[in-house]
């Protein structure tokens, strides 16, 4: 998962590394829990990465459901005026003296 927003998130509020600086070199514990800190932190990452992942397909198989019903419905539009046209060359020719 190495993209752009693969990077927002980690320099997001939501994730905050650990100040190491702060901790003993020497204190194995303490880098352990450093390491598992790290790696519960990559994990949420990961898991919000595959949530972003899914709502992005979501969003992309709404829209183009979207897209559809638009054009089916400019398709309805441009049938409805062909209709009206024809009905109004039909009217226009079968009384031309209600035009007056």
């Amino acid at each position: 998962y190495n993209s752009p927003h693969t990077n927002q998130i980690m320099s997001s509020n939501v994730l905050k590394p650990i100040d190491i600086e702060n901790k003993q070199p020497n204190d194995i514990e303490a880098l352990h829990q450093i390491i598992r800190s790290y790696k519960k932190m990559v994990g949420e990452r990961d898991s919000q990465i595959k949530k972003l992942m899914d709502l992005n397909e979501k969003l992309q198989l709404d829209f183009k459901k979207l897209s559809d019903h638009v054009n089916n419905l400019e398709k309805e539009i441009a049938d409805v005026k062909q209709q009206l046209k024809k009905q109004h060359e039909i009217d226009s020719n079968s009384s031309p003296e209600s035009n007056k």
